[in-house]
């Protein structure tokens, strides 16, 4: 796996300096390796952290942190590592605080296991924790052999995660025509017949939900086959405040993926019914319409007795 190696056992006194002014703790980055450590699956959590850069703009000044997590799983022998990440968190004129995923892999085995959409949440929690509501990616797809032995998914799973195009550095108009064209085309290569409107496509979500119906009408993941199959780079931003369409757009892959439990845990559990309220009552309309409304009655109860109908 791209990566391993071992990480070093304390960060030095510029890298604690700049972690305190990233993140206003001296303790976050204890914070960060406690909330990806994954207990219940017998994962732990190590990283090591240094100064990436110093960037100077003007009389401004501010520095981007890079940290390198690694996960490994107990055995009864040694501890096996099975995943490793590598991001940086930078914050900017002194104002606002960012994190750009550089890396992002689990083994083979540790994918499609629900374990990646558990640890999105953890690190989008560790983020609104510290007062971080933006994080930017480079999505990237590719089959076994581009880029190494491993394929390359990120173009799929990070648009499931709800990622938008980054407009900084995205045409996104141009992007969103080239999708569609290459999508129908992609379909009619694979003899597939699309479920939808293609000029209704306008975010990665939406593409990578696209359905289709094969030769022998079983619907299958148009949109899953065509980030997977081919090779799709996109540069993403997410941003982390609960009533962006973002966080909208993640909460609806976690219900699709029946993910209820990650769903309480970092979308319902946090919320404050004052400052939160739009986000609520979207949120308990969406769980009322697929009978799960009940999540709310321990957090939320007013809402339910007096805004929501349930059958």
């Amino acid at each position: 796996m791209s990566g391993f190696e071992k990480p070093k056992e304390k960060a030095d006194e510029r890298t604690v300096g700049l972690a305190k002014e990233i993140f206003n703790s001296e303790k976050a980055l204890d914070d960060l390796r406690q909330e990806l450590s994954v207990p219940d699956r017998k994962i732990g959590c190590s990283f090591d952290a240094k100064v990436e850069k110093v960037i100077r703009d003007g009389k401004n000044e501010f520095g981007v942190l890079q940290v390198r997590i690694y996960l490994a799983e107990k055995t009864d022998n040694a501890p096996r590592q099975i995943g490793y990440f590598s991001f940086s968190f930078g914050k900017h004129h002194a104002v606002s605080q960012e994190l750009y995923i550089e890396f992002n892999e689990l083994i083979g085995e540790k994918q499609d296991k629900g374990l990646g959409l558990e640890l999105e949440c953890k690190i989008e929690n560790f983020c609104r924790s510290h007062n971080i509501w933006d994080i930017y990616n480079t999505a990237t797809s590719a089959p076994a052999g581009v880029f190494g032995e491993s394929r390359f998914i990120g173009g799929y799973f990070w648009a499931r995660m709800g990622f938008d195009f980054d407009e900084f550095k995205e045409s996104t108009r141009h992007r969103i025509e080239s999708w569609r064209k290459d999508l129908i085309e992609f379909a009619q290569n694979k003899k597939i017949d699309i479920l939808f409107d293609p000029l209704e496509l306008t975010m990665p979500f939406e593409f990578a939900g696209a359905m289709g119906l094969d030769e022998d009408n079983h619907i299958v993941s148009l949109g899953k086959k065509f980030f997977i199959e081919g090779e799709i780079k996109w540069f993403g931003h997410k941003d982390l405040r609960f009533n962006s369409q973002c966080s909208r757009d993640f909460v609806g892959y976690l219900m699709l993926r029946n993910r209820f439990d990650l769903l309480e845990e970092y979308f319902i559990e946090p919320l404050d019914a004052e400052r939160d309220k739009e986000f609520i009552d979207y949120l308990a309309a969406e769980l009322a319409e697929k009978g799960k409304a009940d999540l709310f009655t321990k957090y939320f109860p007013q809402i339910l007795e007096k805004d929501i109908e349930i059958e």
